[in-house]
């Protein structure tokens, strides 16, 4: 192989650095010792590798280079590794601006929540009592009146309630994982009456720890967002089941699908349950049909999670 047909297997963007390590201006620390990492197409395989190379240049008697020795090592794998560790750290630090901006989203939703109804329902029954007090009126009024503010307070009950379910579900505590999703599939049945979510379980006797049930819960919520938001499914079904070891949830639709390509780690949603899945050990997949529909799927672990885990912060699906 000549010196043009060597040049044309090393990668333009390293060609020049290696030529000046053996250029008559370049003598490296002072001592002729060199070191250089470039990418080069394999003898046998057009396949791109880096190699990385270190030696020494050799000089006679009048200080004239003579001659190089030297190693060179494929670190292919290595560099990869580096690459896949870089583009993890990128990707871990778009999520936690992310998530911290979805956190004050979430917090500034629910602040306006709470002063556009909740304290201006408070305020309206707050007149109320003032007007019972002060304007009693005919005794014959006071339990209609009565009757009246009861109503009031239970839609404001209601409402608190709703915010509070929105933050974390009581359901979860009070009652387990199995109701909790029964509950969240009503909900959503009956707030999109077009579209019908069913529930099944298939567990066989195995149990649920508390932030494996937040996870998979969590999965539950986004998914179903997601098949309201982009889907425009007729039917929903979600499936908890487990096998050998590991728990599975499934959000299956038969709605349009995602438009390929699919979100790849930009989207909020999907970046977060991935992560919350990483925390448990377990992985999210979304697979869309060909003739429609898509399945958004799970699969964690039952073993009991690290003791020290990162804590991701509670937005609203």
């Amino acid at each position: 192989m000549n010196e043009a047909e060597e040049d044309a297997r090393i990668h333009p963007d390293d060609l020049a650095n290696l030529r000046a390590i053996f250029s008559k201006d370049l003598r490296s620390d002072g001592t002729g010792n060199f070191a250089f990492d470039f990418r080069t197409t394999a003898v046998a395989s057009p396949s791109l590798r880096w190699i990385s190379a270190w030696g020494k240049v050799l000089r006679d008697a009048n200080g004239n280079r003579e001659r190089a020795v030297g190693v060179m090592l494929d670190i292919t794998e290595s560099k990869q590794l580096a690459l896949a560790v870089e583009e993890s750290h990128q990707a871990i630090r778009a999520l936690a601006a992310r998530l911290l901006t979805a956190q004050e989203d979430e917090r500034r939703r629910v602040a306006q929540d709470l002063h556009d109804d909740i304290c201006q329902q408070l305020a309206a029954l707050a007149m109320d009592i003032t007007a019972m007090r002060t304007k009693p009126g005919p005794g014959s009024d006071m339990p209609k009146r009565l009757k009246a503010l009861q109503v009031h307070i239970a839609r404001v009950a209601e409402e608190t309630r709703k915010i509070a379910y929105q933050m974390h579900p009581s359901i979860l505590d009070d009652l387990g994982l199995v109701p909790s999703l029964k509950d969240l599939c009503r909900d959503y049945s009956a707030r999109y009456g077009e579209t019908s979510f069913s529930f099944a379980e298939a567990l066989q006797g195995a149990t649920i720890s508390s932030h494996l049930g937040t996870c998979i819960y969590r999965t539950a919520q986004q998914g179903l967002q997601n098949v309201v938001e982009h889907a425009r499914a007729k039917h929903v079904t979600v499936t908890l089941a487990a096998e050998a070891g590991v728990a599975r949830l499934s959000v299956v639709d038969d709605g349009v699908g995602y438009t390929p390509p699919l979100p790849n780690g930009r989207h909020l949603g999907l970046i977060s349950l991935q992560e919350r899945a990483n925390l448990e050990g377990g992985t999210v997949t979304v697979t869309v049909n060909p003739d429609g529909g898509t399945c958004l799927c799970l699969e964690v672990p039952l073993v009991p999670a690290p003791p020290e885990r990162a804590v991701l912060p509670e937005a609203a699906a």
